[in-house]
């Protein structure tokens, strides 16, 4: 009997919280609800999408929509997997005009796709008529410049290491070193090719995301125990500058490519140097190159 007495109890409880949610459901005329605009673009990297609904007009209560993921489109994209509505009833008290729906995305992909998006649809509204019952929402590709800089190219300079300057080119290729991070280059002037090992002559790019450019470092030996004339010596190649008379080391060159990534252009005063080094200690070099530009083949 007690039992019964308060479920009773309970569901009379229930009961008036219900009326009490109708009562206060907007009454007015010419209220509308949808979302602000039609469609929206937003990048593979957001993990947090807001997109926004709005009232119109003067309302005397709260507003309900039930919306839903609709039309999803393209890789990676996945309703209620990589693309993730937080609540499908959205209410909009009295006296507030704009609510966010909320979605966590987990979009991104390695492989470049341009024609993916997905659709939130309005499926219901209480205490308004809808007005704009979808967004349409369009995923832009960002493309990773990394994997799209590998590759063969030409590689043009101007040599500065003997009387007069003289304008030389040869083949190189971008091959992955540490992925995302780094290029071993493979191809230099052919100097010591007899010399190099089994990659033959080559040298290194770090590649900077944040920064959207390239720098050539310090190589690794491709030559070692050359036979000049003032000593067995190892070879790389490397940045460095000029002071005067003297050849100096210097930390990185640096390089930008254009938007098609088709030409990787080196700054004005780069020095690009064969370099020699005798019992660890930088020797002298036996090339120098200016003016470098990269040209994709």
């Amino acid at each position: 009997m007690k039992f019964t007495k308060l479920l009773y109890t309970f569901l009379v409880a229930l009961l008036f919280t219900a009326c009490s949610d109708n009562e206060s459901l907007n009454s007015a005329s010419d209220v509308k609800v949808g979302f602000a605009q039609t469609e929206m673009t937003i990048s593979e990297k957001s993990t947090v999408i807001n997109v926004p609904l709005t009232v119109t007009g003067e309302s005397n209560g709260s507003v309900k929509v039930n919306i839903v993921v609709k039309e999803v489109v393209g890789t990676s994209l996945e309703n209620d997997k990589t693309i993730l509505l937080t609540g499908n009833n959205i209410t909009f008290p009295e006296g507030v005009n704009s609510v966010d729906a909320e979605i966590y995305t987990k979009i991104e992909t390695e492989t470049d796709d341009y024609d993916r998006y997905f659709t939130l649809e309005i499926v219901s509204a209480d205490g308004a008529e809808v007005s704009t019952s979808t967004c349409k929402i369009n995923v832009e590709e960002v493309v990773d410049p990394y994997y799209k800089l590998l590759g063969a190219y030409t590689f043009n300079a101007v040599s500065i290491a003997g009387e007069e300057p003289e304008n030389i080119s040869f083949d190189v290729e971008l091959t992955e070193n540490v992925p995302g991070k780094s290029y071993k280059v493979k191809g230099f002037t052919g100097y010591l090719s007899s010399f190099a090992g089994e990659e033959g002559e080559f040298w290194t790019l770090e590649y900077n995301s944040a920064e959207k450019n390239l720098a050539l470092v310090k190589g690794d030996y491709f030559a070692k125990n050359v036979p000049f004339t003032f000593g067995a010596s190892d070879c790389c190649v490397m940045p460095v500058e000029l002071v005067g008379n003297d050849v100096e080391i210097t930390n990185a060159w640096y390089a930008e490519w254009n938007e098609d990534f088709s030409t990787i252009t080196f700054e004005e005063n780069t020095i690009f140097a064969g370099a020699i080094f005798l019992q660890g200690q930088f020797a002298g070099v036996y090339d120098l190159l200016t003016n470098v530009e990269l040209t994709k083949k």
